[in-house]
């Protein structure tokens, strides 16, 4: 499903922030991704949703190279590929209801469709109460499970997740974790594969999923 191969990502004065990046997920599945600040995470999280093109070696989503699609091609891509923030990045003007449909809007589906989608994710969520309100108005916890739904609304086949646990207390930290453990194994989208940045401990020790860790821009499992 997705492989990186001999990847690197390079600034000015040769600083390589990734180096020789190669690694297979040929199953769906949840994996972790730790490392220190500036380790590289964001960096490699960014490649893979197409937002930069790696400096040299090549990226396959579906046996499809990424690394160097026009914009119109970047766009097909993305709808398959779910991306949590850590900062929620919600639009503080759209409703929770609003802002969790948008990538349904963008895909231009009816309003019936994307209704009946809402309910569905916003009811397993327990977000249902919550729905007509505007970001600035509701939790933090409340705020990441909208930026959760957001992501997944679209069964997307990858989900990206940049530290999606580091404003979240340790029981919406779990709830959180296993919501997309779940999704990586729904039937519904014949399997996804999830990446979730962190560096707490505390996370890996309670969750036993394959971990990659990244360390002076390299990746080792």
């Amino acid at each position: 499903m997705l492989k990186l191969r001999h990847v690197y990502k390079t600034y000015q004065n040769d600083r390589h922030v990734l180096r020789d990046l190669n690694f297979e997920a040929n199953e769906s599945g949840l994996y972790f991704i730790k490392g220190e600040s500036g380790s590289g995470k964001t960096t490699l999280f960014k490649l893979l949703t197409a937002m930069t093109k790696p400096t040299s070696g090549e990226i396959f989503f579906n046996s499809v190279s990424i690394s160097n699609l026009n914009a119109e091609k970047i766009s097909e891509y993305r709808k398959n590929v779910g991306i949590i923030f850590q900062d929620y990045k919600l639009i503080s003007s759209l409703t929770i209801a609003e802002n969790i449909a948008l990538p349904l809007k963008i895909q231009k589906l009816s309003a019936t469709e994307i209704q009946k989608k809402l309910n569905a994710l916003t009811e397993k969520l327990n977000l249902k109460d919550f729905i007509n309100e505007y970001p600035d108005y509701i939790s933090g916890g409340q705020q990441q499970k909208a930026a959760v739904a957001r992501a997944l609304i679209g069964n997307p086949e990858l989900i990206i997740a940049d530290e999606p646990t580091g404003n979240l207390d340790a029981q919406n930290s779990s709830g959180l974790i296993q919501i997309l453990a779940d999704y990586a194994e729904a039937h519904s989208v014949k399997g996804a594969t999830v990446f979730i940045a962190t560096h707490d401990e505390s996370v890996l020790q309670k969750n036993n999923r394959r971990t990659l860790t990244l360390q002076n821009g390299q990746l080792n499992s």
